[in-house]
């Protein structure tokens, strides 16, 4: 059966029920297909699904900035260059905005047709404490695998408590893995570099210092309290 000519602006049928084995699909559609997939088992939170660059609330200069080198990363993505890294090291308080661009970033990356995953640096080490006591309810090489190997990895909000031990050293494995192949990452963190080490040891902050040579600085602003203070969108002027 021969494929039907592209339309990009066909809808896409029910993934789960269109990869069958005797369907065929124009080729844009089926990179189409893909790219939902993989959205689909990135991990990223329903909550962040809904986030993207035009929903950023760029209110400052600053902002803008980092909406414009978030938008300039997507476009000039590629794995062509292994000479040296591409990550980027996202510092900001609580509420800054950083989830939202790590998250956008990553969505629009894997739309583009390559591979990527979420992950929630608090849960990640949850279940490595599961994995300790044999308590884990699903494979650790499949989530822990996506890691390592993904296009692109976001490691959201690392540094929030301290490590040791064999959680340590899970840890570091995973991002040694990432450093050794170059592997682009984007890091998300409440922490100054001082304070990341003490938390997740010297192995691990140096690989990730290295490894995301892009360090971006957000405004000192809880966007979420900012909003929870602010009058009813009626009244404003």
């Amino acid at each position: 059966m021969s494929k039907k000519p592209s339309n990009p602006n066909e809808p896409l049928p029910d993934l789960g029920t269109a990869l069958g084995d005797k369907l065929q699909f124009s080729d844009d559609l089926q990179a189409r297909m893909v790219a939902q997939l993989r959205l689909r088992e990135s991990g990223i939170p329903p909550k962040y699904l809904g986030k993207d660059f035009e929903n950023f609330l760029a209110r400052d200069k600053v902002r803008r900035d980092l909406l414009a080198a978030a938008q300039g990363y997507v476009e000039s993505f590629n794995l062509t260059d292994k000479t040296k890294y591409f990550g980027l090291f996202f510092q900001a308080p609580t509420g800054a905005g950083k989830t939202h661009l790590a998250t956008a970033i990553l969505k629009n990356v894997i739309l583009k047709g390559y591979s990527g995953v979420y992950c929630n640096v608090p849960r990640l080490l949850e279940l490595l404490r599961e994995l300790m006591y044999d308590r884990a309810h699903y494979d650790e090489r499949g989530f822990l695998a996506r890691c390592e190997t993904a296009d692109l990895v976001v490691l959201d909000d690392i540094g929030t408590e301290t490590v040791s031990g064999w959680v340590q050293d899970r840890l570091y494995l995973l991002v040694n893995r990432r450093y050794e192949d170059m592997g682009r990452t984007i890091v998300t963190t409440n922490c100054d570099e001082a304070t990341l080490r003490e938390r997740v040891g010297e192995r691990v902050e140096s690989r990730l210092i290295e490894m995301c040579n892009n360090r971006w600085v957000f405004p000192q602003e809880d966007y979420r309290m900012k909003m929870w203070g602010a009058p009813p969108t009626a009244s404003r002027k």
